[in-house]
């Protein structure tokens, strides 16, 4: 009786010792934490996009895209006379429509062609809308104001969002009373750009300016953000 049951008990003890061995092997991979770090940096715009154009309505397709046609050659003249690259003067839009008020009466046809201005030198902004509307252009379909690429800063901003991202988790894992190892993967969402405010546009006599075309750019927030995954160590 005393044999089997010492053999009973060296065949538990082997038991045990394989399943604490198997336990032991299940290891998926070193402990890790994961994060978003975000930066932001607030710039002043270095670029100005407007849309203006020409609407023209007539009893006459041809009369209108004749005329719309001449008043835009006008206002790219002035535009580049103004300092404009051609470069930077796109067509934006360009919409043929017509109407009848009644079935027995002639159509009215509207046509619009729109363009798109990038200033680079935007104190001038005023003066290049100003130079557009004494050339011709009747429509104004906005302003936007822009920070263009600079690869520098855009550089700068994903390195600070990886430094801030392991302050933090090197914080969080301290709490934990452990260290915080290698950085074993990045996930980079790019840097993007914003408005900070709305930008104002506003028509009012200047001393600079014929027209009176006064615009005021808003700053742009600049933004980096990536998900970090670091090693824990014990």
């Amino acid at each position: 009786m005393k044999k089997i049951l010492l053999v009973l008990a060296m065949i538990m003890t082997l038991m045990f010792s394989n399943m604490a061995f198997a336990s032991g092997n299940t290891n998926n991979g070193p402990d890790k934490i994961t994060l978003r770090s975000r930066v932001e940096k607030s710039v002043k715009a270095n670029v100005a996009l407007a849309t203006l154009g020409v609407r023209v309505q007539s009893n006459s397709l041809s009369s209108a895209q004749r005329q719309v046609n001449e008043a835009v050659s006008a206002v790219v003249d002035a535009l580049t006379a103004a300092g404009i690259s051609k470069n930077d003067i796109k067509t934006a839009r360009f919409t043929v429509n017509s109407f009848n008020h009644d079935e027995k009466a002639q159509a009215t046809y509207i046509v619009n062609n729109n363009i798109t201005v990038k200033i680079h030198d935007i104190a001038s902004t005023g003066k290049i809308l100003d130079a557009a509307f004494e050339a011709g252009a009747n429509q104004i379909q906005g302003i936007n104001f822009q920070y263009e690429n600079d690869a520098a800063m855009q550089d700068e901003l994903m390195k600070q969002a990886v430094v801030n991202g392991r302050k933090q988790a090197n914080m969080i894992v301290a709490a934990d009373g452990r260290t915080l190892g290698r950085l074993l993967d990045v996930s980079i969402y790019g840097v993007n750009t914003q408005a900070a405010d709305e930008v104002a546009t506003m028509r009012a006599m200047s001393t600079n300016s014929k027209v009176g075309s006064q615009v005021f750019s808003g700053d742009i927030v600049l933004s980096a953000e990536v998900n970090l995954t670091f090693e824990i160590q014990q």
